[in-house]
């Protein structure tokens, strides 16, 4: 392994300092800061990736003035991820497997820093986020009384209010799945500045072929024979873990139906017709679409429907 040069440590530097800086200014690109380390950690080696890491995390906390819960969670879905990428694209493993653990470190810092507090004050998890809709439900009840709202309104009001505060802890869980998963697919935006400097790396595959890994398929069966038991049993927020292995299963199977499509009208399967109407049946019948292409990532990954086809074209 070559030393360090003062050029690429004082180029590190920077990534860190910019990744800190990125993250402050606007927050939603702490999700690049992965993407950025993975960059430093595979062109510059993991002396590299430790300026950059050190120069983020030290700037973050000093900035901050404090460590609590929330810093905590913004260096566990940040730096982790990024190491761990940038091992995987230095030693050519799967992509896919940067993308599940940047997905997984990105949701457990927002679990951190949404639920850690509340569990530390004594409180169930989810505690902060059903005083939010409770305050919520509140505001939306005085609202309608300032505007003369009565009757059956103001009673379907209520109700939606209790219901929203009822699912706050389902819709948590959610809203960290959906940002975790949207965290792993950074990793092409990490591959991308990689390949701009010239760092030999794995080729990807094309979107219409990309594939889930054999162990997801069955991590995906135990993580729901697991929600299954547990709903059964009836634990404590049984209702929010079912939700996360929803979101963990149903994501990526939703994303292989994508791929069917795409590979489809790549393959001159289907027509200009078939992809307009596609989309616009996605966007208007959303979010029951998903279910639709997860089971259509789901027949896929069943039937081998693409893998089938590619093989017997080189027959």
């Amino acid at each position: 392994m070559k030393p360090l040069s003062i050029k690429a440590a004082l180029a590190a530097f920077g990534i860190g300092a910019g990744a800190m800086a990125i993250a402050y200014i606007f927050p939603v690109g702490l999700m690049l800061m992965p993407a950025l380390l993975a960059f430093a950690g595979t062109v510059w080696g993991y002396g590299g990736l430790a300026i950059a890491a050190i120069t983020a995390a030290g700037g973050i906390i000093y900035v901050a003035g404090a460590v609590d819960a929330g810093i905590i969670g913004l260096l566990v879905m940040s730096i982790p991820a990024g190491v761990a990428s940038a091992y995987i694209f230095k030693n050519k493993l799967p992509y896919r497997s940067a993308a599940v653990t940047g997905a997984f470190f990105a949701a457990l810092g927002i679990y951190i820093i949404t639920c850690v507090p509340a569990l530390l004050n004594g409180e169930g998890p989810f505690a902060y986020y059903l005083q939010y809709m409770a305050a919520f439900g509140d505001a939306v009840e005085k609202t309608a009384a300032q505007m003369g709202i009565d009757g059956d309104k103001a009673e379907m009001l209520r109700k939606m209010a209790a219901y929203l505060e009822y699912k706050a802890p389902d819709m948590a869980v959610m809203a960290m799945m959906c940002m975790g998963m949207g965290a792993g697919l950074v990793n092409v935006v990490a591959r991308a500045l990689c390949r701009a400097k010239g760092a030999k790396l794995k080729p990807m595959a094309k979107f219409h072929l990309w594939q889930l890994s054999r162990g997801f398929t069955y991590g995906s069966l135990v993580m729901i024979i697991g929600a299954i038991i547990i709903s059964a049993l009836k634990i404590t927020n049984s209702s929010a873990i079912v939700t996360a292995v929803e979101c963990a299963v149903a994501g990526p199977y939703a994303l292989m139906g994508v791929c069917l499509m795409a590979f489809m009208v790549r393959m001159k399967l289907r027509g200009t017709a078939f992809t307009v109407f596609s989309v616009v049946a996605m966007v208007l019948l959303f979010p029951y679409s998903l279910y639709g292409l997860c089971i259509i990532g789901a027949a896929d990954r069943l039937f081998r429907m693409r893998r089938s086809y590619v093989e017997r074209m080189h027959k």
